[in-house]
């Protein structure tokens, strides 16, 4: 299934990546697996590659459910790096899918691979899934995840801002991709109902704020632009979360009393200095 919608034409539903373009990668001794993409699929053996327990043996960190996975990968040409496959270079080939055959139980241990595999689940399933802003850079023939159709949007509305060019500085281009990525988190924390605080994902929320602001700031732009920037982000998403638009002065809202409450702040650290002036 996920094959056919990778490869599926366009116009039937699918994205329409050329089979030429993808490879697989398996755990070491997953057979299993290598058949299947072989023999039922007709992926060439050459375009198979095994790889070891930390890149092809999926955990959550913690003693429970795990499995060895299969993943497929883009190949985005030589000018991106060098041939090989997945296990020469992953800029180059781009994993777009993975799907995690949730088979065994692990025990305790460090690392993505020094624990024990103690047996098999008593129930196992296949835990799949695309990686979707990844897949949208390909169909768009961006260079990154940041200068897809959406995100885009936001970091433009950044550099309007603070007055800086997009691709004229690396520097710059990691503060705006800062800012573009956290505004646009935080409007979608805001949207679920978050509000900044001290603990929790209010704090999650809060720092987000803080960094956007902060990366603006070093950009050159003036105070305050969070609510210029989560404009910016409805209007990128809202065709896909219809609710963050009919929700829009609720969260504006949020934003302004922030605002009025960092002003207010602002003064009171400024009377509590002049105060303590020596004379």
């Amino acid at each position: 299934m996920a094959w056919e919608l990778l490869t599926k034409p366009i116009s039937d539903g699918g994205y329409g990546f050329p089979e030429s373009k993808l490879w697989v990668t398996v755990y070491l001794d997953d057979d299993e697996a290598a058949d299947i993409w072989h023999k039922k699929i007709g992926v060439p053996k050459e375009r198979i590659q095994r790889r070891g327990m930390a890149d092809n043996f999926w955990s959550m960190g913690v003693p429970g459910p795990c499995g060895p996975c299969s993943e497929i990968y883009y190949d985005r040409g030589p000018e991106y790096g060098k041939d090989g496959g997945p296990v020469a270079d992953e800029d180059r080939y781009l994993e777009v899918w993975n799907l995690v055959f949730m088979q065994n139980v692990r025990g305790d241990g460090p690392g993505k691979e020094n624990y024990p595999i103690l047996g098999e689940l008593p129930a196992k399933n296949i835990d799949t899934g695309l990686g979707l802003e990844r897949t949208a850079a390909l169909l768009q023939g961006v260079e990154n995840i940041y200068e897809i159709d959406t995100t885009m949007q936001i970091l433009s509305k950044a550099s309007e801002l603070a007055g800086v060019k997009y691709g004229s500085s690396q520097k710059n281009d990691v503060s705006l991709r800062v800012v573009a990525d956290h505004a646009r988190t935080a409007l979608m924390l805001i949207g679920d109902g978050v509000t900044p605080g001290n603990e929790g994902r209010g704090y999650i929320l809060r720092r987000m704020m803080r960094r956007t602001t902060r990366n603006m700031r070093l950009l050159g732009a003036p105070d305050h632009t969070m609510v210029e920037l989560i404009d910016a982000s409805l209007r990128a998403m809202g065709p896909q979360y219809p609710e963050l638009v009919t929700d829009r002065k609720r969260i504006v809202q949020l934003l302004k009393r922030k605002k009025q409450h960092s002003y207010r702040h602002l003064r009171a650290v400024r009377r509590s200095l002049i105060w303590r002036a020596p004379l």
